[in-house]
């Protein structure tokens, strides 16, 4: 199972930044860190950072990442904030079936450009325009269907350690989510802009915690959906990495 961690911001982006200085783009990438370390330990995880420092990853270079590993899931992490200070707690994002489209004309683009013969493990047809949209749109609403689960498996883990905004995964069109085609959620582990919160979020404690709820959560959702219980046609690494987990 190859997860893709996504560090949120970075570089010249610091995202939100907290009372006393302390930004998103560091909590992110300490977080994601301590998610690898977790989920390395099990030999069938092999887990991809989209960045492992500092810097600036643009959105389309994040999706590039995930796309270029063969991923089978893609978690992007984040801190969130609000006008009001008293709002705390984390919250899970899957992308809103509306905003799919996107993914579905890129295939299809591709497939007929003969530059693509395949998308997420879903073979496209060449000259088949009708035929790959069925393909993509059968592809897609089971990526948007395993985002869901994948995301109540995290969420239900995070609220273990502290409140949560909604109890349920909420949707929305987050572009980083939209053109992966693979099972993907956004975490919003807490809230910089809460006193409270933020003064936990300076201590490592804290943030173990927080990686230990994202990472049990992924661990729940592979043991239900390894990678040997779906039909995989694609080529490369990812076709090399389920071979060996079988």
């Amino acid at each position: 199972m190859v997860v893709v961690i996504d560090p949120g911001h970075g570089g010249s982006d610091p995202g939100t930044t907290g009372a006393h200085g302390l930004h998103e783009k560091k909590v992110t990438l300490e977080i994601a860190r301590r998610v690898e370390d977790i989920l390395s330990q099990h030999a069938r995880i092999r887990v991809v950072l989209t960045r492992t420092r500092d810097r600036y990853v643009s959105l389309r270079q994040r999706v590039y990442s995930s796309r270029r590993h063969h991923a089978d899931l893609f978690v992007s992490i984040h801190v969130n904030s609000s006008p009001v200070a008293r709002v705390s707690g984390g919250a899970v994002y899957m992308l809103s079936a509306h905003g799919a489209s996107s993914i579905e004309a890129r295939a299809v683009a591709h497939a007929e450009n003969g530059a693509d013969p395949d998308l997420s493990g879903v073979p496209l047809a060449p000259r088949h325009k009708q035929l790959n949209s069925v393909l993509v749109n059968l592809a897609q609403a089971a990526a948007i269907r395993n985002s869901d689960e994948l995301g109540a498996d995290i969420l239900h883990r995070l609220a273990k350690v502290e409140p949560l905004v909604e109890r349920r995964v909420q949707r929305a069109n987050f572009e980083v989510l939209r053109d992966l085609g693979v099972p993907s959620v956004l975490v919003e582990t807490a809230f910089l802009s809460n006193p409270e919160q933020a003064h936990l979020l300076h201590g490592a404690a804290f943030r173990d915690n927080i990686a230990s709820a994202i990472a049990d959560g992924i661990l729940a959702y592979c043991h239900v959906h390894p990678p040997m219980e779906r039909v995989n046609v694609s080529r490369g690494p990812k076709q090399n990495v389920a071979d060996d987990n079988r």
